[in-house]
């Protein structure tokens, strides 16, 4: 690949053009939008867990996967479902097959003692914040236009952190204990986090919660 500090992916900005002109209905034509990471991963030669860690690998590889192949827009995001879980300490699997994933079988939150684990992280020096960051400036330098931000959004967070279907069983047998999971996951974790990201990025318009465990195929 390119040296990442001297290229350049006008490739990307006349795709975004595209993409915010279908948004608003007046494009020519409807663009082609590509999530690709595992992709990209294969087609450059990156193991996964240096893709996934590795801004500088990540972004550049997918902005040329992008223009080689002749997508109009890429997502440049990253194993959004794992950044603040990971802050927080949960454990992550790793594989050649994918993304990683949070390890199921180690769940941060086992019982009400655990609540005391939720609490705001340090985003200076936790290694998976940090990355972020990276990533989203790395982003603009590459193609000149404002990263859109991200977070884990509660309740998809609370089933990574306490198990999907142990937290399901808290809703029915201790709705109490769920709902002080999910507080304090909102205000302890999260909006922190998504402040400490628009501090760095405070020209970003796009803010989204990804929220994979709560929108299953109908």
């Amino acid at each position: 690949m390119s040296d990442p500090s001297v290229c350049d992916y006008p490739h990307f900005r006349k795709g975004a053009a595209l993409l915010a002109e279908a948004l608003q209905g007046r494009s020519s034509r409807i663009p082609v939008f590509g999530q690709m990471h595992e992709f990209v991963a294969a087609q450059c030669g990156i193991p996964r867990q240096e893709f996934f860690t590795r801004p500088e690998l990540m972004v550049p590889a997918t902005l040329e996967i992008q223009s080689r192949y002749g997508l109009d827009v890429a997502s440049i995001t990253y194993d959004v479902y794992n950044i603040e879980a990971e802050a927080l300490g949960q454990k992550l699997r790793w594989s050649e097959a994918g993304m990683p994933d949070i390890d199921r079988d180690m769940p941060l939150i086992r019982d009400r003692t655990d609540l005391t684990r939720i609490r705001t992280p340090d985003f200076d020096s936790v290694s998976s914040c940090q990355r972020v960051l990276r990533m989203h400036a790395l982003f603009r330098k590459l193609t000149g236009i404002e990263p859109g931000l991200s977070f884990c959004a509660p309740f998809t967070l609370a089933t990574n952190l306490r198990g999907i279907e142990q937290f399901l069983l808290d809703i029915y047998t201790d709705p109490a204990f769920a709902r002080e999971l999910l507080t304090r996951i909102t205000e302890e974790v999260l909006a922190p986090w998504i402040l400490y990201q628009k501090r760095h990025f405070p020209q970003s318009h796009k803010l989204g919660g990804v929220d994979a465990t709560a929108s299953p195929p109908s």
